[in-house]
This record gives C-alpha cells, structure tokens and sequence, in this order.
C-alpha cells in the first residue's frame, strides 16, 4: 500500500518495468486514432493503494485505490478515477 508517483506506461505484451506501471485504454477517437497515444512514452499516473488484503493463497480479496492518468505529458489529457474490488 503506499502512493506512487510519475508511474509509467506499460502495454499489455510489453515486458515487465523496473517500478512502477500500469496499462490504461482511454477509448478510440472518431478518426480511429486512440485517445491516450503513448508514442513518446510521457504518459504517466499517479495512484495510492489504501487497501489491498489477500488470501492464504495470495489471491486479492479486496482492492482499493484512486489515480490521475495523464496522456501525452503533463499539459495532457487528465483522467482521474477509483478502482474498488471486494469479493
């Protein structure tokens, strides 16, 4: 648990970073063209865990955590949200 900073983008066949990182989808543009483009790699997040609990066989049972996505550098797009999972 903890807050983590300037997290940076990771696509879903790329291998494992060194720190922190995170796949994101922000959607399609009407031109086809995606919303959340990563070409210069200066897309990053934010995000704070404040609760993670886990089985005795490591499976997550519960899940919390907020975050700020920012696309394309810091003048960027900005998505913010909450991601809650309990089972």
């Amino acid at each position: 648990m903890g807050t983590y900073a300037g997290a940076r983008f990771r696509g879903q066949s790329a291998p494992q970073l060194d720190g922190p990182g995170f796949a994101a989808f922000r959607g399609t543009r009407a031109d086809g063209t995606q919303a959340c483009a990563d070409a210069a790699g200066d897309t990053t997040a934010d995000f704070t865990v404040t609760e993670l609990v886990r089985a005795a066989d490591g499976t997550i049972t519960a899940f919390d955590a907020s975050f700020v996505l920012r696309c394309s550098g810091p003048a960027g797009p900005v998505t913010t949200g909450e991601v809650h999972f309990h089972a």
